[in-house]
């Protein structure tokens, strides 16, 4: 990705790619990258803009019933 190609699974030739990534998770990354379970670049990478938000349950409030 950072060289914008992959190449495929039994490929010889890359393929050029342009792909924007959008991840989440419950973990707390910087923690993990501090401890070295997690990659310190891919850490950074992913980081460009970072939305934290609390967890429904602490939002009850937010949802509304009879959601389609």
């Amino acid at each position: 990705l950072e060289e914008k190609e992959v190449t495929r699974v039994g490929g010889h030739q890359p393929v050029p790619v342009d792909v924007r990534v959008i991840s989440a998770t419950h973990c707390n990354l910087e923690e993990d990258m501090r401890q070295g379970q997690f990659r310190r670049d891919l850490f950074y990478r992913l980081s460009i803009l970072r939305l934290q938000l609390p967890p429904l349950r602490e939002r009850a409030a937010e949802i509304t019933t009879g959601t389609a």
